[in-house]
């Protein structure tokens, strides 16, 4: 700023027969940013339960659950019996968590849950937890090696009894994440 006694002042120059002359130069800037916006389901607590009877009669192929709804959203379980690619080079069951709404998958999902292999004879589970972000580029996430094969198939774990396995997945947390281009 110019006080008013200088700017007045004709030997400053800003003043010239009583005239004076002002410029702006402008800039635009081309601003390509993304907003997101997070919001927590609340009340999500939830678990599907999945048996799976003649569980050796299953082969090396993936198996899908039927397809269930937990926080709004479409989920299924995919289980390969003796491991998908990686799975099978550690002789391990691999089990996923594959997010089927297609038409959504503009927005990404951070979900908390925990894979269960329930044990039928003694309580001691198989559980494993993670928390993941789902999105299009990623809508299957889990574990190739969620647990050795020899352990699964040990009577004494009672995790596989009368050729049946009983999966659980409970869910703990989901937030979703919208992205929006300004």
């Amino acid at each position: 700023l110019v006080p008013l006694s200088v700017f007045n002042d004709a030997n400053n120059g800003y003043l010239i027969c009583d005239t004076c002359v002002f410029g702006a130069e402008i800039f635009v800037i081309n601003y390509s940013g993304k907003v997101e916006c997070i919001s927590n389901v609340v009340g999500l607590e939830s678990t599907h339960i999945w048996k799976i009877s003649n569980f050796s009669a299953l082969g090396d192929v993936c198996h899908r659950s039927d397809v269930f709804t937990i926080g709004n959203h479409n989920w299924e379980l995919r289980l390969y019996p003796k491991g998908d690619l990686r799975g099978k080079k550690e002789n391990s069951l691999s089990l996923f968590l594959n997010w089927c709404n297609p038409s959504e998958q503009k927005r990404k999902l951070f979900v908390k849950y925990m894979f269960c292999i329930r044990d039928q004879c003694h309580g001691q589970h198989k559980e494993s937890e993670a928390t993941a972000l789902f999105s299009s580029r990623s809508p299957c996430l889990g574990y190739s090696s969620f647990m050795l094969l020899k352990d699964l198939q040990d009577t004494s774990k009672g995790l596989l009894v009368n050729d049946t396995l009983i999966v659980e997945c409970k869910f703990s947390a989901m937030s979703e994440v919208k992205s929006f281009l300004e």
